[in-house]
């Protein structure tokens, strides 16, 4: 999971912040969500822009006088940095989260792993896959199907001559006319899409 999340990610907020200097942070950091902190440096919850609006806003709470404490999300599951990336899938399916706090060995926040980090990795590695299965990066640009054609019947014309005087040529000259008439076959198709 060091590979997959962005430290930067991580935002803490303390329980004691106000629900207004919790919106100005995500506002700041263009992020959904801060973890939430107790007196230790421990994550002890987290507190998302969903939480500001349905726990705080729809209640009419005053921003300055509410505490993220009393709005945050407090069964708060965490992974260890080092965790099993299966482990982190699973956690984030069986608890229905989009956000996971990763901590060190003293549960203090070191970094966020967020479903759209996963969605980021993963087209990323498909990107890899896609590159280094086209062609055209290893042996330049694609042909048009006309000019392997072309290159086809050239090949043909070399490597399978005809030699009449010579009785063992007969699959060969069965297997060039049926070859031929494909190439003849494809150009008229290619023409016809054109």
């Amino acid at each position: 999971m060091k590979h997959v999340h962005n430290e930067q990610d991580v935002v803490c907020v303390t329980r004691s912040a106000s629900i207004r200097e919790a919106a100005r942070s995500m506002k700041a950091h263009e992020i959904g969500s801060l973890v939430v902190l107790d007196d230790d440096g421990k994550a002890v919850g987290i507190v998302t822009d969903r939480d500001l609006c349905l726990r705080a806003v729809r209640w009419d709470r005053d921003p300055d006088e509410t505490q993220v404490g009393s709005v945050m999300s407090n069964d708060l599951r965490t992974l260890a940095v080092d965790a099993d990336t299966d482990e982190q899938i699973q956690l984030m399916r069986r608890m229905g989260v989009r956000r996971v706090p990763l901590v060190d060995e003293a549960g203090r926040p070191v970094g966020l792993i967020a479903a759209d980090d996963w969605i980021r990795w993963i087209a990323a590695r498909l990107d890899e896959v896609a590159t280094t299965a086209d062609p055209s990066l290893r042996h330049g640009p694609l042909r048009p199907p006309g000019a392997l054609l072309d290159d086809l019947q050239v090949h043909l014309d070399r490597h399978l001559e005809v030699r009449e005087e010579d009785p063992m040529q007969t699959r060969t000259v069965t297997d060039r006319t049926a070859l031929l008439d494909a190439i003849e076959r494809l150009r008229s198709a290619m023409s016809g899409q054109a």
